[in-house]
């Protein structure tokens, strides 16, 4: 009963670039600036569920009973929008979360349209119907959205966060 086990292990924070250049991402749920080169959707998941720090989220993590009312609450919210059963499959997700990659990439890079935020409300309320997000909120909670709308990595970056 650990949320932050999850986190921490699977924090890459340590091998993403912290000078040069940063991505814009724009989609019908806002923008971000991000160096994350690694893993992509990541960002977008996390900034589009509102769950990176800075976004709202209560400082709860460490607190297994808390983080898990948390999550209920978020749950309740996602299953709202009343996904069809057939979306909130692991096969369906899998499937899904090749092509909102792909998407994401080709915005970037200002080939395309950037999945929505549904798309990422779905791929959450999977991880709910599975029994909950608190190990994917907990794991957005490793970063923080700056003033600038920059996603911030570090203790230094993200410090009236951390």
């Amino acid at each position: 009963k650990n949320y932050l086990f999850f986190a921490y292990v699977w924090n890459y924070s340590y091998m993403l670039p912290t000078t040069g250049d940063y991505w814009n991402v724009s989609y019908d749920g806002g923008w971000y600036l991000s160096r994350n080169n690694h893993f992509v959707y990541d960002d977008f998941y996390c900034h589009a569920n509102r769950w990176l720090r800075g976004q709202g989220l209560p400082d709860k993590r460490t607190n297994y009973s808390a983080w898990s009312a948390v999550s209920e609450g978020q749950c309740k919210a996602l299953m709202s929008n009343n996904f069809p059963a057939s979306d909130l499959s692991i096969d369906d997700m899998d499937r899904r979360t090749g092509v909102e990659f792909a998407a994401i990439t080709a915005r970037i890079w200002g080939r395309g349209p950037a999945p929505t935020t549904l798309d990422m409300q779905r791929h959450a309320a999977v991880k709910c119907a599975m029994g909950g997000a608190g190990c994917d909120m907990a794991f957005c909670q490793n970063w923080c959205l700056m003033p600038g709308n920059i996603i911030g990595r570090t203790e230094e970056e993200c410090g009236q966060y951390w």
